[in-house]
């Protein structure tokens, strides 16, 4: 299932981010891809007893968690970028 979607969004995540080799770019989809099913997981268990937060709260959670994944997969690689093809 990961090679499916990492395969789906590689062209998109390639282009949005042109500094990074495809190493690293698998590295923080990777990691993207297991703190969201984590922090899901978590909301998903909150409900099952009853403790799930309200909508608005759901929706804040959800934007924060989008953001922080976000500026994980956009920070600058340490290593050196890939090379530009001609």
């Amino acid at each position: 299932m990961f090679e499916q979607s990492f395969g789906l969004f590689l062209p998109f995540l390639e282009r949005a981010l042109p500094d990074l080799t495809q190493t690293a770019i698998r590295r923080r989809w990777e990691l993207a891809v297991e703190l969201a099913q984590h922090a899901l997981g978590r909301v998903a268990d909150l409900a099952l007893i009853d403790q799930a937060p309200s909508a608005a709260a759901l929706e804040g959670y959800l934007s924060d968690l989008v953001r922080f994944i976000v500026g994980g997969l956009c920070a600058p690689q340490v290593t050196s970028p890939r090379p530009k093809t001609a």
